[in-house]
């Protein structure tokens, strides 16, 4: 997880309204996200230059590293939204795992 997602994971987790869906399935939604986001990244890899690509990258993290602790606790009750926070957390860790594999090749 990102560390903005990491936090607003474990307090959705201790969140007894927010048990709509059941662990394994967050785990799966989050790991779908991650697969889609390595093919995102992957395709991007092809048009962009490497340093473009991270830079946007880490200013995306950054983003969501301020704008989700500033969102209202109760915008996390709705299962479709748990599900979006994943899905976009999982494409953003991603985009750190192939940056340490592309920095490995170079």
């Amino acid at each position: 997880f990102a560390p903005a997602g990491e936090s607003l994971s474990q307090s959705l987790e201790a969140n007894p309204a927010a048990d709509g869906l059941p662990d394994s399935l967050r785990h799966l939604i989050f790991y779908c996200g991650s697969a889609f986001g390595a093919v995102v990244w992957l395709s991007l890899s092809r048009g962009l230059p490497p340093n473009l690509l991270m830079a946007s990258s880490q200013l995306t993290n950054v983003l969501f590293s301020v704008l989700v602790p500033s969102l209202p606790r109760g915008l996390f009750v709705n299962e479709f939204m748990v599900s979006a926070f994943l899905v976009v957390n999982g494409i953003l860790s991603s985009s750190r795992l192939l940056f340490i594999i592309w920095n490995f090749n170079e």
